[in-house]
């Protein structure tokens, strides 16, 4: 049995204003097939946004921080529930919360 996780209303609405979590609201108006092309990790080797348990995700949220697709990549992680690795400079607890707010299941 997986638990839910539950936001209190502050924590909900701190996500809401997140750069990044706007950032995939907005892509979401703004429909791009083709994002995986111009992303900016298409050349980088892809462990590098799955560190193991040891490891930092400090450079895949480098890059990801500099992608001008970083929202519709956010967008899509959030909208499958991607639960490991970074997408959009976001790790999974920091997606984990979003999707909360993004399917709307934080209210009581």
């Amino acid at each position: 049995m997986t638990r839910r996780l539950v936001l209190a209303p502050e924590e909900a609405r701190r996500v809401s204003r997140d750069v990044r979590y706007r950032a995939a609201k907005a892509s979401v108006h703004v429909p791009d097939p083709m994002w995986r092309a111009r992303s900016a990790c298409a050349s980088v080797e892809p462990s590098t946004f799955f560190p193991d348990a040891e490891g930092r995700p400090d450079a895949a949220l480098a890059l990801c921080g500099r992608c001008s697709v970083a929202g519709h990549c956010l967008a899509a992680a959030l909208t499958t529930a991607e639960p490991e690795g970074v997408w959009g400079g976001t790790t999974p607890d920091e997606r984990r919360r979003m999707r909360v707010v993004w399917t709307g299941r934080w209210r009581a």
